[in-house]
């Protein structure tokens, strides 16, 4: 999430525990009610990346959607596998195009998300390597990516840490 030179300095991690649904850590910045990272209870985790350009025609913003972070706290709040996180993007109205990593406690996809389009990417192999770019045939504008050539070739590693991720980035 762009933090624009200013909200870097100001990031915070909330927990939220909320009556009759999933209990769940956020991180991000003071006074954001929705999520851009975080992890609830059942050991359901999302991350976002901004996306900036696609290939199926829909619009950059949607004003009819719903605001993606707080679809991302509803999934959070709602769900604990990867299928319900699913069910549930495919029903909302999305406002933008973005990823949307999602790891559960026995796999991880990228949701490539736009106001059209719900695809999902899987890992290849054991890694599953996302940017700020879709990679789905339908979604693409480009394959060209520095950083997302970088992460792939991080699958040779038997052990990926802070330390070997940054190296490749």
């Amino acid at each position: 999430f762009p933090p624009l030179g200013v909200l870097d300095k100001y990031g915070i991690v909330t927990i939220y525990k909320p009556n009759g649904k999933h209990a769940f850590a956020s991180v991000g910045y003071p006074g954001l009610l929705g999520v851009i990272s975080g992890m609830n209870d059942a050991g359901l985790a999302v991350a976002t990346l901004d996306v900036y350009a696609c290939n199926d025609g829909s619009p950059m913003f949607n004003p009819m959607g719903t605001p993606m972070m707080f679809t991302f706290r509803r999934i959070l709040e709602e769900c604990t596998t990867i299928e319900q996180a699913e069910k549930l993007l495919r029903a909302a109205k999305h406002t933008t195009w973005m990823n949307l990593s999602v790891c559960d406690r026995n796999r991880s996809v990228v949701f490539e998300l736009t106001p059209k389009s719900v695809i999902v990417r899987k890992p290849v192999g054991d890694l599953l390597s996302c940017t700020n770019h879709f990679r789905s045939p339908e979604l693409c504008k480009s394959k060209v990516c520095r950083r997302f050539a970088a992460l792939s070739k991080s699958a040779t590693h038997k052990k990926l840490g802070i330390p070997e991720l940054a190296k490749y980035l």
